[in-house]
């Protein structure tokens, strides 16, 4: 059976340029279609995803995961925090900086050279964390490169045991490993069981006739050592997966739309990993340069692998449960529009609400859509014409509050704070 929340994904685009009202508009039918819950979207330091493309996923039900993939050359904790600040304020979950540092390429020539390069690492990224937790985040460690330059299990465990030396296992409690999940033309159970299954091999070295984590089942390998060190398997967010993108020109496409399909259905059986938070396939669409072979092409055109995953998502109906948009926000004070209402005289009445539940604070509607509770001041006519219908219809409970001079605000306040179910229906008080 299909589980209830669908952990399939794509990885948006290799790019950060394609974030306009109208790209997200061409590309919301088919996450629809599909139910795809997760998006992963690419950022810069320099220029952060816009706040309306990310409201416009978050009102479809689909959930953003920003990936900054900056090199170690160029991180910029000061950016980093302030990216991270505006992120927090738009109800952004998942960040994650930093790409494969365990590439001789995104390291300054001198400092790999040095010795001591986990150590560095870790210098230069507790930091981030430290800012990620901060700011609401859950920690997420970058993805490595399978295998890489400095074998990515070796790097990955002596990594979490610096940060167990440091005194920061606490960190442990929520951080995120995220990897990229490639088959490199490899069958799709190749390295199934981790090291348990597989102990001759051992890094830079796989005998004959053993496996490693080059391969799909990467995660068995990571939750593997991560529950060595820390006593429980860290969550995984498969950040990009499937085919290789350089063997996605090269190989037959029909062996692709299988390997994709089977891949996605051991995901949505729940037969892939105890601790996927998401699978992301890469790409949604290719680059403008053509390099990499997107899912789909600029006109919505389906490969043979979104054709098998549509066929797919067709013959299990229970994802289709799976309808309801995320509510990032809890609390949702809607103030009114109307320009002739003076919210000061009134503000008295408001002032124990905003104190008690410490709701957004906003005059926006479509901003309102993601909450899960939104509270209306006065009368009916103080807000747009079927205002209050819409946000019903988003999933969203709404409660009014007319009479400001009485009690109602004060006597309501135990059952707001006790975070008990509202009534969606009509509810005036």
């Amino acid at each position: 059976m299909v589980p209830v929340q669908n952990p399939l994904g794509f990885y948006y685009r290799p790019d950060d340029l394609h974030y306009s009202q109208a790209d997200l508009h061409h590309w919301l039918g088919v996450l629809r279609n599909l139910q795809i819950h997760w998006l992963v979207l690419r950022g810069s330091l320099e220029r952060a995803v816009p706040r309306e493309f990310i409201q416009g996923l978050q009102l479809a039900g689909v959930e953003p995961f920003i990936h900054v993939p900056l090199d170690l050359q160029s991180l910029d904790l000061q950016c980093i925090e302030s990216q991270l600040a505006n992120y927090a304020e738009w109800n952004i979950r998942y960040t994650v900086f930093g790409d494969r540092p365990n590439q001789r390429g995104m390291w300054k020539p001198s400092e790999w050279a040095r010795g001591g390069l986990v150590d560095q690492f870790i210098d230069k990224f507790l930091p981030v964390w430290t800012a990620q937790a901060r700011f609401g985040f859950r920690p997420v460690f970058p993805a490595l490169e399978p295998g890489g330059d400095y074998w990515d299990t070796a790097f990955l465990q002596s990594c979490l045991k610096s940060l167990q030396r440091r005194g920061r296992s606490d960190l442990f409690q929520t951080m995120i490993l995220a990897t990229y999940a490639w088959t490199y033309d490899r069958p799709l159970d190749w390295g199934i069981g981790g090291p348990a299954a597989w102990p001759e091999s051992k890094p830079y070295h796989t005998p004959q006739g053993s496996q490693d984590q080059r391969g799909a089942r990467i995660v068995d390998w990571y939750a593997s050592i991560a529950s060595e060190i820390t006593g429980s398997a860290l969550d995984i967010f498969v950040l990009a997966g499937g085919v290789h993108p350089d063997n996605r020109r090269t190989s037959d496409q029909e062996t692709q739309a299988e390997i994709h399909a089977s891949l996605a259905r051991d995901v949505l059986m729940s037969e892939y990993s105890d601790n996927l938070l998401g699978f992301c396939f890469y790409s949604l669409s290719a680059g403008a340069d053509k390099k990499y072979i997107g899912w789909y092409d600029s006109e919505l055109a389906s490969s043979k692998s979104a054709e098998s995953l549509e066929r797919l998502m067709l013959a299990a109906p229970e994802t289709k449960s799976v309808s309801s948009p995320i509510k990032p926000i809890a609390h949702y004070l809607l103030l009114p529009t109307r320009t002739d209402l003076d919210l000061s005289a009134n503000w008295r009445g408001i002032e124990p609400l905003v104190m008690a539940l410490k709701p957004t604070i906003g005059f926006s509607p479509e901003e309102a859509r993601l909450a899960r509770q939104v509270i209306l001041i006065g009368e009916s006519d103080a807000y747009p014409a079927n205002c209050e219908h819409e946000l019903r219809e988003q999933g969203c409970a709404v409660r009014r509050f007319e009479d400001l001079e009485s009690d109602e605000i004060l006597l309501a306040l135990p059952e707001l704070t006790a975070g008990k179910p509202t009534n969606t229906g009509a509810d005036h008080v």
